[in-house]
């Protein structure tokens, strides 16, 4: 799906109508107490089925964040800022989703005017701690504000540990849901 980025595009954005419209219809209302996160296109956003979920559902006192990837974004610089201050002053934050190394650098959360940055956790990135490609990652996680870069994909204590030492204080991945299962 990924080869044709036209295709994956439209695909995306299909799912990304079914996974609103599924969202607005839950009847005991549980994401509205526990806040949660969805993946969507900038078009989306820009769409009449988004104003029919936020409508549906903006987000009062709970936390609704919505990721976007980079390649969007910067595919439609003009509607991603139009959309960014539309959800934003709605109440809704965003995250810049699916970053790695070579993408991490283009994606300034205080540039772009967003909430958060998320990177993607490989192995490979222990390699970098104390040299000048890590202390540069570590600097620009620094100067995003603390804790807004969140490392993903998370599956050992030594993804966790290589973060923390980058500075990175928010983790997501199968290793911390299996922490949080067991109450640690």
């Amino acid at each position: 799906l990924t080869a044709n980025p036209w295709l994956f595009q439209h695909l995306t954005q299909t799912l990304d109508r079914r996974v609103m419209a599924q969202i607005a219809r839950r009847e005991d209302r549980t994401l509205l107490r526990d806040g949660f996160s969805i993946n969507v296109n900038v078009s989306t956003v820009l769409s009449e089925d988004f104003l029919t979920f936020d409508d549906d559902f903006a987000p009062s006192s709970q936390d609704v964040v919505l990721e976007m990837r980079i390649e969007d974004i910067f595919t439609d610089p003009g509607g991603f800022a139009f959309a960014r201050d539309f959800v934003t002053e709605r109440g809704y934050r965003i995250c810049i989703d699916s970053l790695n190394l070579s993408t991490f650098p283009y994606a300034d959360t205080n540039r772009l005017g967003v909430s958060y940055a998320k990177l993607m956790w490989t192995p490979d990135m222990a390699a970098f701690i104390g040299t000048p490609q890590g202390l540069d990652l570590k600097r620009m996680i620094r100067d995003r504000k603390k804790g807004r870069t969140i490392l993903a994909r998370c599956d050992s204590d030594a993804a966790v540990r290589v973060g923390q030492q980058l500075g990175i204080t928010m983790f997501q991945g199968r290793y911390i849901d299996t922490i949080a299962r067991s109450g640690r």
